[in-house]
């Protein structure tokens, strides 16, 4: 008999982010372990049966055993399920996997993101920003407007805390006035270090962009990842 996988996880936390995004946080059992970059797979149950999606896990391990996912929701089964839920409630968590590169912590670090792409990359600096012995760390975020950035008082928290750590916000659309306009691979070319590593993270076509552009500048290919081929 083939044994369950999945963890059972408590609901602690639901933060609409504008109109596209979900912050949902869980706390889990102890014995669920990951790592910064990981991602897991939800499983959702609604009058149409049960289905399952991927997400990205967007925090760094934590002593509480919670952790947070952005759930994009341009699904209406998933926008259901999210109504139908409150505090308290449990969802059924499969075991992490994956294997975005985790940068050394010596190594200066250049994240670039788009739309839910912030998740890893978010976990990621969540998990350099507890090293405070990590090199420097650089998130360049783009999004379509300024009122839809997940994580955006936890990123800035960071960098607040801890002055190794910077994050640039950038929307095509400024509503809040809470990023500057236009697109992180325009003010790339202000950031390239030979040295650093590179991570991206966000839709097909700009991490495409963003490899093209490290490479013209001489950036080995070794030095850049991304979450997927």
């Amino acid at each position: 008999m083939n044994q369950d996988p999945f963890f059972q996880a408590t609901i602690e936390g639901l933060q609409l982010v504008g109109h596209r995004y979900v912050v949902l946080t869980l706390k889990s059992p102890a014995s669920f372990h990951f790592y910064a970059g990981q991602y897991t797979q939800l499983e959702f149950s609604d009058l149409d049966g049960r289905f399952k999606k991927y997400y990205s896990i967007a925090s760094a391990p934590r002593s509480d055993h919670t952790f947070e996912l952005c759930l994009l929701v341009d699904d209406t089964r998933v926008w259901q399920w999210i109504r139908s839920q409150s505090l308290g409630q449990t969802v059924r968590v499969a075991p992490a996997a994956g294997n975005f590169h985790r940068p050394h912590p010596e190594r200066r670090v250049i994240m670039i993101g788009g739309g839910s792409g912030i998740t890893p990359l978010k976990a990621l600096f969540e998990a350099r920003a507890q090293d405070l012995q990590s090199a420097s760390t650089i998130l360049l975020y783009g999004c379509q407007n300024d009122g839809e950035i997940p994580f955006y008082h936890e990123l800035l928290a960071q960098t607040a805390r801890h002055p190794k750590m910077a994050v640039h916000f950038f929307a095509e659309d400024l509503i809040t006035q809470r990023a500057q306009q236009g697109r992180p691979l325009d003010q790339l070319h202000k950031f390239i270090d030979s040295e650093a590593d590179y991570l991206l993270c966000g839709p097909k076509g700009m991490m495409e962009s963003a490899h093209d552009l490290l490479i013209a500048q001489g950036i080995p290919p070794s030095h850049i990842h991304r979450d997927r081929p």
